[in-house]
């Protein structure tokens, strides 16, 4: 159901999605890992997924979901973070190359942000 869910929500197109990313199972990772540290975090998750069970997830069910309803907002963050920090978010979607030497700062082209 988590997998379907984070797949939802990024899904894989001409660039790697949820999917590639593993996202499912960094979060699976994440709320087993604090089982001693933080049980609250997996009694969220687990009503999450109670509330997940039997449902029809698709698009038009996942996309009719309000960001204020708390079980959305919490796969939603932790898939996000999970993308964004993964290589396939970070690298292969974003395109991040590293930390960079610049060896002259080159100018914003924007018009919006030329002195006149």
């Amino acid at each position: 159901m988590l997998q379907s869910f984070t797949e939802i929500l990024i899904p894989t197109d001409d660039s790697p999605g949820a999917r590639e990313a593993h996202v499912a199972h960094y979060i699976d990772f994440v709320v087993n890992a604090a089982a001693e540290y933080a049980p609250e975090m997996q009694n969220e998750w687990k009503a999450a997924v109670a509330w997940l069970a039997g449902k029809k997830l698709d698009a038009a069910f996942v996309g009719g979901l309000a960001e204020s309803f708390p079980p959305y907002r919490l796969i939603k963050q932790m898939t996000v973070f999970a993308f964004y920090t993964s290589r396939a978010g970070l690298v292969d979607d974003l395109g991040y190359q590293g930390i960079a030497y610049l060896t002259e700062f080159p100018a914003c082209d924007h018009p919006e942000h030329r002195r006149v």
